[in-house]
């Protein structure tokens, strides 16, 4: 059970970091991204359909865009910073449940070991 535990804790742990690798690489480099990101939504063969379907979303996602823009050049270089501290306030929780859980396993193994079995079973 402890090893389900920490293998667990571990994998959700390596998808976080993916997940802040991938941010603060995205972070780093200017904001020119989000023009590419634009005019690839605007120009797809699928706008007409999903404005049928979505009314509105175009709007919605240019104000997205360009909020998102506006964002990323405001915190320049520190966003990368941020993700990385972002990372840090969400791992420590992440390894401190994977720890509690250790040791609930470890205190409910001691208990049952404490208690002696009732005669004629078997363990």
């Amino acid at each position: 059970m402890i090893a389900i535990i920490w293998i667990t804790t571990l994998l959700l742990l390596g998808a976080w970091t993916l997940l802040a690798w991938g941010l603060s690489v995205l972070l780093r480099g200017d904001a020119a991204w989000i023009d590419t990101l634009q005019r690839w939504f605007f120009e797809a063969p699928w706008r007409e359909t999903l404005e049928a379907w979505i009314p509105g979303w175009s709007m919605t996602l240019q104000a997205l865009l360009d909020a998102l823009q506006t964002l990323l050049v405001w915190l320049g270089g520190a966003a990368p910073w941020l993700v990385w501290i972002a990372w840090g306030l969400g791992a420590l929780p992440l390894l401190g449940l994977g720890a509690l859980l250790h040791v609930i396993v470890v205190l409910v193994r001691r208990d049952r070991a404490a208690v002696p079995p009732p005669p004629g079973a078997t363990r």
